[in-house]
């Protein structure tokens, strides 16, 4: 039980020198009213937990010290930020139009760039369909070659029948006008 509120008095001491680090240094810093000096000092200052540091100014009855503090603290980042921006208007001016230019840009390169890929979807579809008509009617084509080719050959066997059927004919209208005479002789 006695090891207890000597480690929380611990964290709670240890928490308030934190906190009192941190206003100190940008107490320090925020009277010269260099943002960049500021900034510098909030990161290079140690977290600490801001509800331990609201309870110890509670607990402690230094809660309207340490309010009054972190207000002179607020007015000072507010008054350097306020020079920092006033010292650098036209270039924050010109940097802001020069995003809304980009952001003009990028919007029309990203409508141009989904027309384009609706055009390649297109093209690409369009192009699909004319290749599988195209191998179907090249399909065809070989398949009409060979009936074609099988066409003639039944054509010449036709035409070669034929004329056997005429030699045929032909021998045997010999044999019967040869074999008539020769009987008759």
């Amino acid at each position: 039980g006695g090891h207890r509120p000597r480690q929380t008095s611990r964290v709670r001491q240890f928490a308030a020198d934190m906190a009192s680090q941190l206003i100190a240094n940008l107490e320090a810093c925020a009277s010269r009213d260099d943002l960049g000096d500021i900034c510098q000092a909030i990161e290079e200052a140690p977290s600490f937990d801001q509800l331990a540091l609201a309870q110890l100014a509670i607990a402690s009855g230094e809660a309207e010290v340490t309010a009054a503090a972190l207000g002179r603290i607020e007015s000072r980042l507010g008054a350097a930020l306020g020079a920092h921006v006033a010292a650098r208007y036209s270039e924050l001016i010109t940097e802001v139009d020069a995003v809304r230019s980009l952001e003009a840009r990028l919007v029309q390169s990203h409508s141009r760039v989904e027309r384009l890929a609706a055009t390649v979807r297109r093209v690409r579809t369009t192009t699909v369909g004319q290749h599988e008509q195209l191998s179907g009617r090249v399909s065809q084509l070989e398949h009409m070659q060979e009936c074609s080719s099988l066409l003639r050959r039944v054509q010449r066997l036709l035409y070669l029948c034929w004329r056997l059927h005429e030699a045929v004919d032909a021998s045997k209208a010999r044999r019967s006008a040869g074999g008539g005479a020769g009987s008759g002789a």
